[in-house]
């Protein structure tokens, strides 16, 4: 072979290897500059930053004897001070449950709207812990809501003779939530 042959041969393979090396290092290394407009920009809170909700009027209890068909209505309010909209869980906390036919005993809430946020659900089972009633509920910023929550023992056309005398109570805690 020709020595210009070979000259030729070595310069392309240098070539296409310094064009190889800059292509891998230009992918890796991408730099996007410029500026944007801030203006449409919507701040980010983490939770750290976020206040406490305020729940008040949470505790529900029977505290007379209940027959089939009673209903029990609580209203309870819950405050957002912060200046962004918050996700919350409401939660059920020290319960007490002393229904035998525990499913006799049904919660239905709602906000001031009337929106339906839990409906049919039992009560929940005595329990010194916390229970999830409702996940995901929101709230405005600096926002009051008004929530209504019912307790309605069913009557089941069937003998209930056994739940005479029995009691149910528990308070409503808040814990920030995920929006979904």
């Amino acid at each position: 072979m020709d020595k210009r042959v070979y000259v030729v041969l070595i310069s392309s393979l240098a070539i296409l290897i310094s064009l190889t090396y800059q292509g891998t290092y230009s992918y890796f290394s991408t730099t996007v500059e410029g500026t944007g407009n801030t203006e449409n920009n919507t701040s980010t809170v983490t939770t750290d930053e976020l206040t406490d909700l305020v729940i008040n009027g949470n505790a529900i209890a029977n505290t007379n004897p209940l027959i089939p068909g009673d209903v029990i209505t609580q209203t309870f309010t819950v405050q957002n001070d912060n200046s962004i909209r918050v996700c919350f869980n409401l939660l059920w906390s020290n319960t007490t449950n002393t229904f035998i036919n525990q499913d006799d005993v049904v919660v239905h809430l709602e906000d001031s709207d009337g929106t339906v946020i839990v409906n049919e659900t039992v009560f929940p089972a005595t329990n010194a812990g916390t229970t999830l009633l409702a996940s995901g509920v929101q709230i405005p910023a600096e926002t009051t809501e008004t929530y209504t929550l019912t307790v309605t023992y069913k009557n089941t056309d069937e003998l209930q003779n056994a739940d005479i005398g029995k009691s149910f109570n528990g308070t409503i805690i808040g814990e920030l939530g995920v929006c979904s």
